[in-house]
């Protein structure tokens, strides 16, 4: 009798639970993974916007209310089981802009923080007291909500995902700022007025790619490389047969690695800049942490990013030194924070409204503060949050900061595939790790930003969250699980009748 090898026998068993669960998916769940993949392209192309009701993020909201639906027709059995502390958070995060558009009784509206003030300025021009929203702006908390939406569904779709599927979805990160590093290099050549900047309230001699931000541009370049190193240093823990198309790949991943890193130093961002250094650094030590099978690997990383970074400063270096040669306490920024804090001080316990930041910011300025005299946001999203969603925001806040924590040291202790058939789940386990210290890139950042204000960054850290939650596992999908079980028994029959011969021979 011939005995079936170990692969091939895998490789016949994946094709077979592959073929059998495509054909028993639904049409929604089939279409999911296309929608999902449409939802990020178009966040991080039409995305980049900060200011509320942009012609981009109405298409974006459109295709996840789309993608929405879609996870409602196919809502999988085992997602609230497998990832109930998630869906609860998401769940409450999505509640507290709606609650707070509740109407509310005269008497109760008016003994919350800050609004007896409002109350007694609306009686002196005679408009009687009526039920109110907790918000004081409905219409800005309402697209609050709807700008929740894409973010929210990409991140349930991505759990519903099987492990190819959400391995394409993530792909599409690194080689959007790819596209948008390459832009960003055309809009520097082109000068301030080039025709190439996407958005009219925009910095005009930096490269800012599909935002309109170069701090949030910054941000996504170098979430870019963090992702681009684990495609790299899987390949480099794999070595497989084709050894020439390993390497041409593995030089492909190098050059994205290295234009993200000259992009990053076109924008002038000074944070971005910083959490560049820091994303090197997390970098090295995902080849550490990986090299335990290799161990010439971290150095050879060290090495390789060293020389990259050498290259990158030789043409974004001027530009650098340009920006940190200015005074940082002469930024705007500072006193739109120490305004933020006066007014969410103010508005106490509830806060003013998801969204209503425009509206309530201008009662509590000087005139000598007016400097921009439009602000958009208070370049400080925890306290914009504070302002905002008041003591429930921040307490949602701390509880998405502790999941991440411990997410992140489950991923960052879980082992690493040593075998090189394993490819696949040895990515995946360096993705998640990846994703951990993207979502660290972001929570730093919103310290002195608003970059989660956009629906390009919302849904980033979507797809980096649903990483996390699946613990770089293999496969967590309804999907995934039909396979498993099939390939096991495929396998254990294989096993067996590949040892009758040798035992009928005793």
């Amino acid at each position: 009798m011939v005995t079936i090898p170990g692969p091939a026998l895998r490789r016949a068993a994946f094709v077979s639970t592959t073929a059998h669960s495509d054909h028993a998916r639904s049409w929604p769940q089939r279409l999911i993974a296309a929608c999902a993949m449409l939802v990020l392209a178009a966040a991080l192309l039409l995305g980049g916007g900060t200011m509320q009701g942009l012609p981009g993020d109405a298409i974006v909201i459109a295709l996840g209310l789309l993608l929405a639906v879609l996870l409602v027709a196919a809502w999988p059995a085992h997602l609230l089981r497998d990832h109930r502390a998630e869906c609860i958070l998401l769940l409450a995060v999505l509640l507290l802009p709606l609650l707070q558009l509740l109407p509310l009784p005269p008497a109760l509206w008016t003994a919350l923080p800050g609004r007896a003030a409002l109350a007694a300025d609306q009686a002196s021009v005679g408009i009687a007291p009526h039920w109110a929203p907790l918000s004081l702006d409905p219409a800005g908390t309402w697209r609050a909500w709807l700008a929740m939406l894409p973010a929210a569904a990409l991140f349930l779709a991505a759990l519903t995902l099987s492990r190819r599927e959400l391995l394409r979805l993530t792909l599409l990160i690194p080689l959007l700022a790819l596209a948008g590093a390459l832009l960003g290099f055309a809009q520097v050549a082109g000068g301030p007025d080039s025709p190439l900047r996407l958005f009219a309230y925009t910095q005009r001699t930096s490269a800012e790619g599909f935002f309109a931000n170069r701090d949030h541009f910054a941000d996504l370049l170098n979430i870019g490389m963090l992702l681009s190193a684990a495609w790299l240093i899987a390949l480099w823990l794999q070595p497989g047969a084709r050894a020439a198309r390993r390497m041409l790949v593995m030089a492909a991943w190098w050059v994205t690695l290295a234009t993200l890193l000259v992009a990053l130093l076109l924008t002038q961002s000074r944070a971005g800049v910083a959490l560049g250094a820091l994303t090197l650094v997390a970098i090295v030590v995902l080849a550490w942490r990986a090299g335990q099978v290799k161990p010439r690997l971290v150095r050879r990383m060290a090495l390789a990013l060293l020389v990259i970074a050498m290259l990158a400063l030789q043409w974004g270096l001027y530009a650098v030194l340009a920006r940190l040669h200015q005074d940082p306490f002469e930024d705007a920024r500072w006193w739109i924070m120490r305004t933020t804090w006066i007014a969410a001080q103010h508005y106490g316990f509830l806060g003013s409204g998801i969204g209503s930041f425009v509206h309530v910011l201008p009662q509590f300025q000087a005139r000598a503060t007016l400097i921009p005299p439009y602000v958009n946001h208070a370049h400080d999203d925890y306290l914009e949050l504070w302002l905002e969603g008041g003591i429930p925001a921040l307490l949602l806040m701390l509880a998405f900061v502790g999941g991440w924590a411990w997410r992140s040291l489950r991923a960052w202790r879980a082992p690493i595939a040593d075998d090189p058939s394993a490819g696949n789940a040895t990515l995946s386990a360096l993705i998640a790790r990846a994703a951990a210290a993207g979502v660290l890139v972001l929570l730093l950042h919103a310290t002195v930003d608003y970059a989660l204000r956009t629906l390009a960054l919302e849904a980033t850290l979507a797809i980096l969250c649903a990483w996390l939650a699946r613990g770089g596992k293999v496969d967590l999908s309804s999907r995934g699980r039909e396979s498993r079980h099939r390939l096991e028994t495929i396998v254990g029959a294989g096993r067996g009748a590949g040892s009758w011969p040798h035992s009928a021979a005793h």
